[in-house]
């Protein structure tokens, strides 16, 4: 077989391969979608959004979205903090978000990277956070319409889970 033969048969080997990896690609993404949509994900700006319907601890939420591949919910803007309470409202107790101040009472941060608060709405109408009897967690308390109040990290509560949305480049 000549050089060039052999050059035109690798091509159009190159161009079934690069079209049935194509193809392939375009399933996985299909029933990816598929199943995050049986799993009950709810896609709002760059994240989605997983109810987690048992009560657990706010340690065991957050490992519960850890095993998502997730983190606790992080609200970042009045947007999305109208968005999860509106997700909030779809479950039935006192909900953890991925807030904490268990290493320094009275500075506010993220769970998952330690950052400080760039957003917050603390239900200051009752007087939160109080820290009543030690309380280091954010939670959408029920009993005050699911607004921000500290809660402690013991209590059993629902909780949200969030991941972010791979952007393509």
């Amino acid at each position: 077989m000549s050089e060039d033969k052999c050059n035109d048969a690798m091509q159009t080997c190159y161009k079934e391969f690069y079209k049935r990896e194509l193809f392939l690609e375009n399933q996985v993404n299909k029933l990816t979608k598929e199943v995050k949509s049986i799993k009950g994900w709810t896609t709002f700006m760059n994240s989605e959004y997983w109810l987690g319907r048992d009560e657990v601890t706010w340690d065991k939420a957050k490992l519960n979205c850890m095993a998502e591949d997730g983190k606790l919910v992080e609200i970042e803007s009045y947007a999305e903090d109208n968005f999860v309470r509106a997700l909030a409202m779809e479950l039935t107790k006192t909900v953890w978000l991925g807030g904490t101040d268990v290493g320094t009472e009275g500075r506010w941060i993220w769970g998952s990277d330690r950052s400080p608060f760039t957003y917050s709405a603390w239900n200051r109408a009752k007087g939160q956070p109080n820290n009543y009897n030690n309380q280091d967690c954010l939670g959408l308390y029920r009993p005050y319409n699911l607004t921000w109040c500290d809660e402690k990290c013991e209590t059993r509560y629902q909780y949200i889970c969030e991941k972010e949305i791979a952007q393509d480049s």
